[in-house]
């Protein structure tokens, strides 16, 4: 009896320590996978935002400049989207109070981006055919953009109807009105509707890459420890007014992104060297477009002055899913110090007590605007 009583003891024993080993392995099991995702999907975000970074402003420049640096007019399925409003290649918009930053960046989705063609025939009226010299890859429901190739005409956003066909010495390509991007009377929505001239240029734009990233959270409230975020993309054009986690025309890019924030590289006037991390403000003077703090001042965004942006700055920071009874995480996540790029300040998130209780990696990286800086703008 003594010896089963022993037996049983250390039998007991030793369950103990295999279940308190297994428990242990458990949570270390838990935590590296959580990391692993973390890290994946904080990878898989910034690569998403370096490419569009890298490709911003594709198709939107001329060897003179802007392609269309007195604005663009764009129409969409009843609602004047822009009556000759600049279009910048990117705009950050800074979130209130700390929140997470927005990036919207421009560009030709077109292979063909890269290789206007002239008009080689005058348009009779503002909702007559574009002929070009060539179709430039252009097929039905493509988006092009139609200017003077100098820049010294309103750009318009049209849509094509059907593929262009062979018309005189080029081709017609036809923007009927039963497309969502075309109005029936383009000077009835624009204030200046021009009708574009032999020597004007048309750019095809494929499904023209206007696209918004931002971080939203599942129930549409701040990043907190109670709910789940993801960085999200979406057109803002065709995304509607309301950007919520239940908007269909949302992609969800990465899970568990908490936050994002991002700051302009500005360069002197003629130059290609960044001197000024700067961040996007909008500027407190009624009737202004957004713009930057430089020093006191704030920069509005006009032609002249975003020609200056020849990079951004970006840090994401992603969060595992695997909540930590302990306190795992500081109060304060640095996401770029003061001395990276010998100029700008230090920028860092702020976590609740709760939030803490998660662990976080940050991910940063300086991007070139290279199409700006090849074009010579």
């Amino acid at each position: 009896m003594v010896e089963l009583m022993v037996g049983a003891v250390i039998a007991l024993v030793i369950a103990v320590i295999v279940m308190q080993a297994l428990a242990f392995f458990e949570g270390q099991k838990r935590t590296t996978t959580g990391g692993s995702d973390s890290a994946i999907n904080g990878a898989l975000a910034l690569y998403q935002v370096e490419r569009e970074a890298r490709m911003t402003g594709f198709g939107l420049t001329s060897p003179t400049g802007m392609l269309c640096p007195l604005g663009v007019n764009i129409y969409y399925n009843g609602t004047t989207v822009s009556n000759g409003a600049a279009l910048a290649p990117i705009l950050i918009t800074d979130g209130a109070s700390g929140a997470p930053d927005q990036i919207r960046f421009a560009r030709s989705q077109s292979t063909y981006g890269i290789s206007p063609t002239p008009l080689v025939a005058a348009m009779a009226s503002p909702s007559a055919a574009v002929r070009g010299r060539t179709a430039v890859g252009i097929v039905g429901n493509d988006l092009f953009m139609v200017g003077a190739a100098d820049g010294s005409k309103i750009c318009t956003l049209m849509q094509a109807s059907a593929t262009p066909v062979v018309a005189g010495t080029g081709y017609d390509i036809v923007h009927a009105t039963t497309k969502l991007y075309n109005p029936a009377n383009p000077a009835s929505v624009f204030t200046t509707a021009p009708s574009y001239v032999v020597g004007d240029t048309v750019v095809a734009m494929g499904n023209f890459g206007l696209s918004t990233y931002q971080v939203l959270c599942n129930d549409d409230a701040a990043p907190s420890a109670t709910n789940s975020c993801d960085l999200v993309q979406y057109d803002p054009i065709t995304a509607g007014a309301t950007i919520n986690w239940a908007n269909a025309n949302l992609n969800h890019v990465a899970s568990q992104i908490i936050d994002m924030q991002a700051q302009y590289g500005v360069a002197p006037d003629g130059s290609d060297t960044v001197n000024q991390w700067v961040n996007a403000k909008l500027c407190p003077i009624t009737g202004t477009p957004p713009g930057w703090v430089e020093g006191v001042n704030c920069i509005p965004l006009t032609v002249a002055t975003m020609l200056r942006i020849k990079a951004i700055r970006v840090a994401l920071v992603a969060r595992s899913s695997t909540y930590d009874p302990a306190t795992v995480s500081p109060a304060t996540l640095l996401l770029w110090d003061a001395s990276l790029g010998g100029v700008g300040s230090a920028k860092s998130t702020t976590l609740s007590a709760a939030q803490q209780h998660y662990r976080y990696k940050v991910y940063y990286m300086v991007i070139p605007l290279m199409n700006m800086v090849w074009a010579n703008v």
